[in-house]
């Protein structure tokens, strides 16, 4: 067990004390391990250190032994670059988690982005590279920044069908109810793709049940036009509105009957959604589904609806 004492390289004075054991001391990933202990002390990113010991940088092929046993290290915060962005995207779209660590390192600007506003973290959780995205967190990116279109890296995740890394945003934090600009949020994105354990993720994670886009769709709308009878289960136990309307005046009963989804038909009636709501053309449930052929929505329908146009 030794006391190693962490100075500011900047003033000389003692940032923080760290006590470390032997197993630690002796690890070849010292360097690694008292950069973590000065990260959860000053909420500075490992990647932004720079230790010294008697003046010399050292890094993390460095053990305590090798440094000849400091009980003093010094420690600089450097300011972040702009001149690895294109590489530091590419790696991380690629999932070369080594190449993102070597040029954040080189303090490259974790929140850089490309021209639509993608940043590493962005691509990484859009193409389900978990290991880029801890990286990408280590180095203090923003788990919330969206490209252009508004569009968050959870909802990238979300959209590409990525659970782990939608799991782990939402574990540190992440905004489950930022909208695109289509007003589109992770949880509508999950319903649309029937995605019932990312639904499940994102309303145990605080996301708001019903959320509208730009044409007044609900996510259990949605789920219901699709026929994804078990997210529609899931969002209606969160206690959905079964009887939303979008700008033309459809519910999730009208559109799951128009569309011949017999399954989520009797469920949202078995919630008490409303037959008797009609569009603004005045076309109700049933008739729609009469008009399309779906003899077997129309039959699931017990008299006592008086389920009638």
């Amino acid at each position: 067990m030794s006391l190693i004492q962490v100075h500011s390289a900047v003033s000389g004075s003692c940032l923080l004390e760290v006590q470390m054991g032997d197993r630690d001391l002796f690890a070849s990933d010292f360097v690694d391990e008292l950069k973590e202990r000065i990260s959860s002390k000053t909420g500075m990113s490992c990647f932004r250190q720079l230790l010294l010991v008697d003046d010399r940088v050292i890094d993390e092929s460095f053990s305590w032994e090798g440094l000849g046993r400091p009980n003093i290290v010094k420690v600089a915060f450097r300011s972040f670059v702009d001149n690895f962005c294109n590489e530091l995207l590419e790696a991380a779209f690629q999932g070369n988690g080594q190449h993102v660590k070597v040029l954040l390192r080189r303090c490259q600007d974790p929140n850089s982005v490309d021209s639509n506003g993608e940043t590493a973290l962005w691509k990484a959780c859009a193409a389900g590279h978990l290991e880029v995205v801890h990286i990408m967190h280590e180095a203090e990116a923003d788990l919330d920044l969206p490209r252009h279109d508004g569009c968050s890296p959870l909802c990238a995740a979300s959209w590409r069908g990525h659970l782990e890394v939608l799991q782990f945003l939402l574990h540190r934090q992440a905004d489950p109810n930022l909208a695109d600009v289509a007003g589109r949020t992770p949880l509508f994105v999950a319903a649309d793709q029937g995605r019932l354990t990312f639904v499940s993720s994102l309303l145990t994670a605080q996301a708001l049940v019903d959320p509208k886009d730009q044409c007044q769709r609900t996510p259990l709308m949605i789920a219901s036009e699709r026929g994804h009878l078990a997210v529609v289960c899931s969002l209606l136990e969160a206690l959905a509105e079964p009887d939303c309307e979008d700008l033309r005046g459809r519910t999730p009963l009208f559109n799951a009957a128009e569309l011949g989804h017999r399954t989520v038909v009797s469920m949202l009636l078995h919630r008490n959604a409303d037959a008797q709501k009609a569009d603004e053309q005045g076309r109700t449930p049933l008739f729609v589904a009469a008009d399309g052929g779906h003899l077997e929505v129309v039959r699931s329908v017990p008299r006592s609806e008086c389920w009638c146009d």
